[in-house]
């Protein structure tokens, strides 16, 4: 099951694949969620990365 907005994209990924995303290591990914420089929400025992919040990394890291 996948968590779509109205245009069918995705509006969240799991950990692995933000990490894959964002071409860093899983628990690189996880300390940054710790330390709160990435955000992400818990639904039940399962953590997902908003996409939106892949797009203001990388916004942000971009020069």
């Amino acid at each position: 099951m996948s968590i779509l907005n109205e245009n069918g994209e995705r509006l969240a990924v799991s950990p692995e694949e933000a990490a894959r995303l964002l071409g860093i290591g899983r628990t690189t990914l996880y300390r940054a969620i710790r330390r709160k420089e990435i955000r992400a929400i818990k639904i039940g025992g399962r953590r997902l990365v908003p996409v939106a919040e892949l797009r203001r990394i990388l916004q942000t890291h971009t020069e």
